[in-house]
C-alpha cells in the first residue's frame, strides 16, 4: 500500500472528511486516461492509504491529488500534487515521493 498524511491547522481532523486520488502516470508523470484512479479517505489522525498490489517486477509512476471538487467551508487547500516513482524487485519494493521540490524514499519489504 502507498500511504500519506493530511495535515490540517486550526482545528481537528474528522475521519473521512478529505479524499485523495492515486492516478497511474506515464514516464513524464502525465496522468493515464486508461485507468480509473484509486481513492482513499483520511482517518481521524489524517492518515490515508491506497491499497494496490504489484504483481510484476518493474517501475511504476503515479500522481496523487487531493479531491477538492466539493471544498469544505473555511478550509484553504494548497493544491499540492505528489509524484510517486515505485520500483518493484523480486523481494521488495520502494517508492520515491516528490512534491516537485523534495524527494523522499520509503522501502517496503
Amino acid at each position: 500500500s502507498l500511504e500519506g498524511t493530511k495535515v490540517l491547522t486550526g482545528r481537528s481532523l474528522r475521519e473521512g472528511e478529505f479524499s485523495f486520488s492515486l492516478y497511474a502516470a506515464d514516464n513524464s508523470f502525465e496522468i493515464s486516461q486508461n485507468m480509473e484512479p484509486v481513492t482513499a479517505v483520511n482517518d481521524e489522525s489524517g492518515n490515508f492509504k491506497f491499497t494496490i498490489d504489484f504483481d510484476k517486477v518493474g517501475t511504476y509512476r503515479y500522481v496523487v491529488k487531493e479531491d477538492i471538487s466539493e471544498p469544505l467551508g473555511g478550509v484553504t487547500y494548497d493544491g499540492a500534487i505528489f509524484y510517486l516513482l515505485v520500483t518493484v524487485t523480486d523481494d521488495k519494493w520502494l517508492y520515491y515521493v516528490s512534491d516537485g521540490n523534495l524527494m523522499r524514499e520509503k522501502i517496503v519489504k
